[in-house]
């Protein structure tokens, strides 16, 4: 699925892990920033934790110290590979600009991220027809687990993502509140 995005503007990505991972330093001797428990992954100022080549043009940053997407290009990934942790995310997108992203969780091959990690879903649901409850939802875990609320703020405003990986279990919350497994009752012939 192809992963165009006109605009999200993610203002601050931070992650806590342990406090052993935080203490390591990366590849390279640099020591993460580190501020209030959280490593801080996206300062307004470069990406220096990410894989990303901002001169390539697909990734900006604006003068508001916003990460954006200036045109269809590349996912980006963050340089060091993450375990169980918590991160947490600004994101705003523009709407009539078929706003279509989201953030890649457990990858295991950064060059077939689609297949080999989970997402949960950036979208505008007004420009695609799609209603909050669906599988490929904003705040949903793409096409596996749709949100149980509706907690999307309007196209132009910022929302809020914690998501939480911890082992098998991933937690999503957005603007507060968590999104989670809406079951149906199965009857004895839905079962084969």
């Amino acid at each position: 699925m192809n992963r165009v995005l006109s605009r999200l503007s993610i203002l601050l990505i931070v992650l806590t892990t342990t406090a052993s991972a935080l203490a390591a330093p990366r590849q390279g001797g640099c020591t993460p920033e580190i501020k209030n428990g959280w490593e801080i992954l996206f300062n307004g100022k470069n990406t220096d934790a990410w894989d990303v080549d901002l001169s390539a043009g697909a990734w900006a940053i604006d003068a508001q110290g916003s990460l954006y997407v200036a045109h269809a290009g590349p996912s980006i990934f963050t340089k060091r590979r993450y375990c169980d942790y918590v991160i947490a995310l600004d994101y705003r997108i523009v709407s009539g600009k078929k706003s279509n992203s989201g953030v890649f969780i457990r990858t295991h091959d950064k060059r077939d991220e689609v297949n080999t990690d989970m997402e949960v879903q950036i979208l505008d649901h007004a420009d695609y027809g799609v209603g909050w409850e669906a599988m490929d939802a904003n705040g949903a875990l793409y096409d596996l687990v749709h949100p149980a609320v509706d907690a999307n703020k309007p196209p132009g405003e910022w929302n809020h993502y914690r998501i939480t990986a911890n082992g098998s279990k991933i937690t999503i919350v957005l603007n507060g509140k968590v999104s989670g497994l809406r079951c149906r009752k199965r009857e004895a012939d839905d079962i084969r």
